[in-house]
């Protein structure tokens, strides 16, 4: 489902860039190196994947975003906070086409909606 996150207590998650459920196919390429993945979900600001990138990840990277037959290209790096043991988030960090990525997210979630 493509809904907009709840936090754990229920309330609305009141981040900056809301964040959607929403699993699209993710490529990440690392020096010519290409990763495969998955959102769990994601926001203009970022996206959780479901699998674990490798650790040793620096700098920035290209990503693309494939919903359906459309790719959405940006640059992002990898993050994460003294917690967590592995990397599954990553920070867009340049897309000239947040308007695609705020359509793909307004669009779905309120298909879920509805």
């Amino acid at each position: 489902e493509q809904i907009p996150l709840k936090k754990k207590d229920g309330q609305n998650d009141e981040r900056a860039n809301p964040r959607f459920l929403l699993n699209l196919k993710v490529f990440i390429n690392v020096e010519g190196r290409v990763i495969t993945n998955t959102t769990v979900n994601i926001s203009v600001g970022g996206m959780k994947l479901r699998h674990a990138l490798p650790a040793d990840l620096g700098g920035s990277f290209d990503v693309t975003l494939i919903r359906g037959n459309l790719e959405l290209s940006m640059r992002c790096r990898a993050m994460k906070n003294a917690e967590e043991k592995e990397v599954t988030r990553l920070l867009i960090e340049h897309c000239n086409r947040l308007d695609v990525l705020r359509t793909w997210l307004v669009r779905d979630s309120s298909e879920a909606a509805g």
